[in-house]
């Protein structure tokens, strides 16, 4: 039989105990580390890994309501250097690509909807993303700026206070077809038109409110449907409007409007109007309805009582040359507060979606916006899982002092060396191997002397993990012999 040199055995072990380490992890909590783990009552969240869905650069994103989708604006590249003069927030656009993405907690897939590519002398930007009752269609208010080009292809340098032609439009996002609709709503406007966007609380339509420099510069307000129908404006009065707010069931809409009088002693008149859905017109009210409620501006959705949440928390993190600096932390702790596991850092959190066994979390990084799945399991299968983990390292370790007593004249460490140190080329990952897989703590002490009790076992070392304590010892035939005290509660 041929025999095998100490370094052929060493990687005959080591590669032996990769492969089956890998077992129970396929098994139980396939791509999650044992480490990040939150136990919430008698069910156990494992956190899978990190994966990036939306990459950078990401200028905005928003989360449906009810937490099923992520929608997001990404540009590549990213903005260059502001204008020489002007005020820092406006840059000078480049070739640039900007993109609207879609991810889906439930199918944990990303697609890309529409993408626009842009030259030096078009700069698109959205302005804001708001959610419809249905939590299927979002509106996003969504602007171009045209720079001027004098006959060029680049545009001259420009001046402070300069102002630009502006296009407005209206994308309208459908999530479930995975589809965008364009609405053209103003065209080469002199200025940054002022838009709102007031979603209904009851129904998939929102009111849209901007000025038209197109009719005379008056303020227009419509109606817009989740099929991306815009209606007629609701009323023809001149004047500054604002929205008051939905009434609670969707039929009336409360609005203020303000009069230039002339009078410099009173310079505006300021009136109540409510447009009701039931006769399509709009009236002059002597004052405030009292017996009705408005201001429901934002849908009702029926919220999920998810079992994690999800914070950023400041902190420090140190440096190759032992200094410190600040940095944000994302946190994801149990809802009853009682374990929080650090997801990343230099991070933003931004939510917890999905269902309640299954949640994903969200967070930004680097301009990029990266998700992780989770699972359940119930606590006694966890507990089993780590017991088996534990049960493990135990072995491996184990059979790393064997083939260490083997090729040093069957001599163990001496208890004043560096024991890990020692036994770690016996070992796959000697750091993971010596630590408590829940809590990532040290678990290892070496308790060898060389005196066999009274049954002539010499013990070797324990492990103090949270699925019990493992004392190992070695029995007179050479053989290791694994003894678990259960946890105390």
């Amino acid at each position: 039989m041929k025999s095998f040199s100490f370094f052929e055995r060493r990687s005959i072990f080591v590669l032996l105990v990769a492969v089956l380490s890998l077992l129970p992890v396929a098994i139980l909590a396939r791509g999650t580390s044992e480490e990040r783990a939150i136990v919430v009552g008698e069910t156990a969240f494992l956190l899978g890994t990190p994966r990036m869905v939306v990459p950078a650069t990401v200028v905005m994103h928003s989360v449906s309501p009810t937490g099923r989708y992520l929608l997001a604006f990404h540009m590549t590249p990213e903005i260059t250097e502001p204008f020489s003069g002007m005020r820092e927030s406006f840059a000078l656009p480049t070739k640039h690509f900007l993109s609207i993405s879609l991810f889906d907690a439930r199918t944990g897939r990303t697609r890309a909807l529409k993408t626009w590519n842009d030259n030096e002398t078009v700069f698109r930007f959205p302005d804001e993303i708001t959610w419809l009752a249905d939590d299927d269609t979002a509106v996003v208010s969504f602007s171009a700026t045209h720079l001027p080009t004098s006959g060029g292809t680049v545009p001259p340098p420009p001046k402070p206070d300069t102002t630009y032609p502006i296009d407005a439009d209206l994308l309208v996002v459908h999530c479930a077809r995975q589809t965008v609709q364009t609405v053209a709503l103003l065209t080469a406007q002199t200025s940054r038109p002022v838009l709102s966007v007031t979603a209904s609380p009851t129904r998939a339509e929102a009111l849209i409110s901007y000025w038209d420099t197109n009719a005379s510069n008056t303020q227009a307000l419509r109606l817009l449907t989740a099929n991306g129908i815009l209606g007629t404006a609701l009323t023809d009065q001149g004047g500054t409007y604002g929205v008051y707010g939905w009434g609670q069931d969707g039929n009336e809409l409360l609005l203020t409007r303000s009069v230039q009088t002339g009078d410099a002693t009173k310079p505006y008149t300021h009136t109540f109007w409510l447009w009701e859905r039931r006769t399509k017109t709009m009236r002059e009210l002597p004052e405030r309805p009292r017996e009705r409620t408005f201001g429901g501006n934002t849908p009702k959705y029926k919220g999920i009582a998810l079992p994690i949440r999800f914070v950023t928390e400041a902190g420090s993190l140190g440096t190759e040359r032992g200094a410190k600096r600040s940095a944000s932390f994302v946190v994801a702790e149990g809802e009853d507060g009682k374990e929080r596991v650090v997801v990343a850092a230099d991070a933003e959190a931004v939510a917890v979606t999905g269902k309640r066994e299954n949640p994903t979390l969200i967070y930004e990084q680097n301009n990029a916006l990266v998700v992780v799945p989770v699972r359940n399991v119930t606590q006694s299968a966890y507990l089993a899982y780590l017991q088996k983990q534990v049960e493990e390292h135990a072995r491996q370790i184990g059979t790393g002092m064997r083939m260490y007593a083997a090729d040093y004249d069957e001599q163990y460490p001496l208890p004043q060396n560096n024991v890990s140190d020692a036994i770690s080329p016996y070992l796959a990952d000697s750091k993971k191997a010596t630590r408590d897989p829940r809590t990532g703590e040290n678990a290892f002490t070496y308790t060898y002397t060389g005196i066999p009790d009274a049954s002539g076992r010499t013990a070797l070392f324990t492990l103090k993990t949270v699925a019990g304590t493992y004392r190992v010892l070695v029995d007179g035939d050479g053989k290791t012999v694994t003894e678990r005290d259960p946890p105390k509660p």
